[in-house]
This record gives C-alpha cells, sequence and structure tokens, in this order.
C-alpha cells in the first residue's frame, strides 16, 4: 500500500497527490499507526464497514470528522478492522 501523505521538512502532513487534498488533517506528529483487529470477516458490505468504523473511532477522536481524518484503511476481506493514527492517550 502506498501512502497518502508525507511529512515535509517542518514535520507537517501533506497530500502526496491531489485525490488526498481537500481532506480535513489533524496534527499526527505524536500520533502512532495502530491496526484495529475486530474479529473475523463480517461479510457486511464495505460502506456498512467503513461507518461503523467511523462511528466507533468518533467516541475516541470527538466527532466524525476526526475519526474519518484519522482512518487509513479499513479491512473487510480476510478480517474485519482498520488502521488509524492515535495519539497514544487515544489508544
Amino acid at each position: 500500500m502506498q501512502p497518502l501523505f508525507n511529512f515535509n521538512s517542518s514535520n507537517e502532513l501533506l497530500p502526496k497527490s491531489k485525490a488526498c487534498q481537500g481532506h480535513i488533517i489533524y496534527s499526527v506528529n505524536s500520533s502512532n499507526h495502530y491496526i484495529v483487529y475486530m474479529g473475523d470477516h463480517s461479510y457486511q458490505d464495505l460502506e456498512f464497514v467503513v461507518t461503523t468504523n467511523h462511528e466507533m473511532l468518533a467516541s475516541v477522536t470527538g466527532s466524525v470528522d476526526r475519526a474519518q481524518a484519522v482512518a487509513l484503511h479499513h479491512y473487510n476481506k480476510s478480517f474485519r478492522g482498520f488502521s488509524v493514527m492515535l495519539t497514544p492517550e487515544q489508544a
């Protein structure tokens, strides 16, 4: 998987392509990458999985917008889960 964002010399997160521009990005300088495993594949459609993941993350990040900004990938084929950038306090 190719990264969607790069860090510049000031350690700011920048979109790697125009497809990533316009997304709300919150400071990740003190964030870590986590992969959250939620069990076996649930056979739900991807839209349902993504929405459910964002709602769950919103309880940690404070809003669905922030949850969408920190979620990097949603897994729904081999297992159920997602990858996310969170601060140690949020994790």
